[in-house]
């Protein structure tokens, strides 16, 4: 007999589908952690009790950019996702002015729905291509992040 083996809250439920021109949308959440996936594909976790963790290990290695320099007041994430990364950026750098770029307003809305994403005065998500962003914009990053 085949067992199936969930993570601690139990087999996951889905909270939302969508698709767009972009991407297959699909919000899951098992009680403990909530994922965004694109088709098959986990794009972003976060942890149902502490909305600014994450469960994706790999969004722990943006914050080395601080070995190299110190100085980091402007950041652009290219990508949103669930907003894990941008969230915890904005909650441990009170300093940091952060950008995101994402091509998909309905993954913005999807963030802001499920993820406890919120922009506000230090966090500005624009709707755009991030290389059609990149080719226009004035504005200089002292780190940008590709999590798209």
């Amino acid at each position: 007999m085949l067992k199936h083996f969930w993570a601690p809250g139990g087999p996951p439920k889905t909270l939302f589908t969508k698709t767009t021109d972009h991407h297959q949308i699909v919000v899951t959440d098992n009680g403990e952690v909530r994922h965004l996936k694109f088709g098959d594909s986990l794009q972003s976790g976060m942890y149902v009790n502490d909305p600014v963790k994450s469960d994706f290990q790999y969004t722990e290695y943006f914050h080395l950019a601080w070995v190299f320099k110190q100085d980091i007041r402007m950041v652009l994430f290219l990508g949103l996702g669930g907003g894990s990364a941008p969230k915890k950026f904005h909650a441990d750098y009170p300093a940091l002015e952060i950008d995101i770029v994402e091509i998909d307003p309905a993954v913005v809305e999807v963030a802001q729905e499920y993820f406890h994403f919120r922009s506000g005065a230090r966090l500005h998500v624009i709707v755009d291509d991030a290389r059609a962003y990149l080719a226009k914009t004035d504005k200089r990053y002292d780190l940008i992040i590709h999590d798209a």
